[in-house]
């Protein structure tokens, strides 16, 4: 399967690890523009872009990043997809916050069609939680 379709099915939520980030990116990017989507991305050390427009907003915290998608993802019209470089390495200082956060916006982007891409070099997720 392809990341187009993962997004067509309405996957709030996707890890893709690789080491050649900038092929992932360019396939992510194409993935997006098939599919009409806008794509965002963000790294601590740019903040959240809209590769798009070229619009910066800083924020380097990923929590801050992850409040900025609360508001981008209660509308369902325009689609989003936001690639977050190297969330993963953020998750190992075992924040609640973070993980919390995470969670609360994967069930804002599946409600809404907008879907939350990781990219990094290797997989770091929270523990899933058992009902």
């Amino acid at each position: 399967m392809n990341l187009s379709t993962y997004l067509r099915a309405g996957y709030p939520g996707l890890a893709l690890i690789s080491s050649e980030e900038a092929r992932a990116e360019s396939e992510i990017a194409a993935a997006c523009a098939s599919l009409k989507r806008n794509l965002h991305a963000w790294s601590s050390t740019e903040g959240l872009v809209d590769t798009k427009e070229g619009r910066v907003t800083p924020c380097h915290d990923p929590l801050e990043a992850l409040q900025l998608l609360d508001g981008m993802f209660t509308a369902d019209n325009p689609r989003h997809v936001v690639l977050m470089r190297d969330l993963q390495l953020h998750l190992d200082q075992s924040d609640p916050m973070l993980v919390r956060r995470i969670r609360d916006i994967l069930r804002v982007a599946k409600a809404n069609g907008h879907a939350l891409i990781l990219l990094g070099c290797r997989l770091k997720l929270p523990a899933r939680t058992r009902a």
